[in-house]
């Protein structure tokens, strides 16, 4: 190599964690890939390539310059925007063909003023994070009340619906149960209203691994795509790591006994 340093990245590996996923989940259950930060540094544009080349057609990423980049570079599918996008940008969503990810009905009522929208609505469960807030039995009514009235934007398209677990790397989680509680019971109480939410989706990396009971319609695959584990004591050895980083010997000294190295001298040779 003629580099310091590089980082090698096996797209096989990332099919093959890939096609392992999909042999965890129930028929019918779609895998959506998560590519944000560039794919964990893997490269966003050829890994949804080769991914798309073995039948995998959804994409997540953070933030709307992520989608754009990846539609750039000959990306099709559908690709979810998991972060919040300025409303002013929301003729870029339309252009490419992106999912934008409704947080509440305020930033909902706001994006339906800008034109046709495709979007997928996420609940809070537990995480505190992004979402409509559904923390508990008696936040269910008030959430589905909110929700039924982005059903009379007819600028907004809603193909989807989903939450995200705070601690489903820990097994026999009671929180990751309340939490998965509360999401199935608010989009079965909008199904019997008559509301077509699209997509269900939960399970995280590790949920995917921990809580196969919570597959619903479509998984979101992050970490472990990598080949990574979202906790050391989560095991999945069927899981390879796409990336390996290597670097060349810089130089060569040679040292008497008692001699020390680096700054705070760090090492003491007990030898030449």
């Amino acid at each position: 190599m003629t580099n310091r340093v590089e980082a090698q990245i096996d797209l096989r590996r990332i099919v093959q964690n890939y096609r392992y996923i999909q042999g965890l989940l129930r028929p019918g259950c779609r895998v959506m890939s998560v590519v944000k930060a560039d794919a964990y540094g893997h490269g966003a544009a050829a890994v949804c390539r080769a991914l798309a080349a073995a039948g995998n057609a959804d994409f997540a990423v953070a933030c709307v310059e992520e989608a754009v980049e990846l539609r750039k570079s000959g990306v099709a599918g559908s690709i979810l925007i998991l972060g919040v996008t300025d409303c002013a940008r929301a003729g870029t969503l339309a252009e490419y063909d992106l999912i934008q990810t409704v947080d509440s009905l305020a930033y909902a009522e706001e994006l339906a003023g800008h034109g046709p929208c495709r979007v997928h609505l996420k609940i809070d469960t537990g995480m505190s994070r992004l979402g409509f807030y559904c923390h508990a039995e008696h936040d269910l009514e008030r959430t589905a009340a909110e929700i039924a009235r982005i059903f009379t934007h007819t600028g907004l398209r809603v193909e989807g619906i989903f939450t995200h677990f705070a601690e489903s790397d820990v097994t026999d989680s009671a929180f990751t149960k309340e939490q998965f509680f509360l999401f199935t019971a608010l989009t079965g109480m909008l199904a019997a209203r008559g509301f077509d939410c699209g997509l269900r989706h939960c399970c995280n990396s590790a949920a995917i691994l921990n809580n196969p009971e919570m597959q619903l319609d479509m998984v979101r695959a992050g970490i472990i795509l990598y080949g990574l584990l979202p906790s050391p004591a989560m095991r999945a050895p069927s899981l390879a790591p796409a990336m390996r980083l290597v670097s060349r010997v810089a130089a060569v000294r040679e040292i008497r006994a008692g001699d020390c190295v680096s700054y705070g001298c760090a090492f003491r040779a007990p030898r030449d």
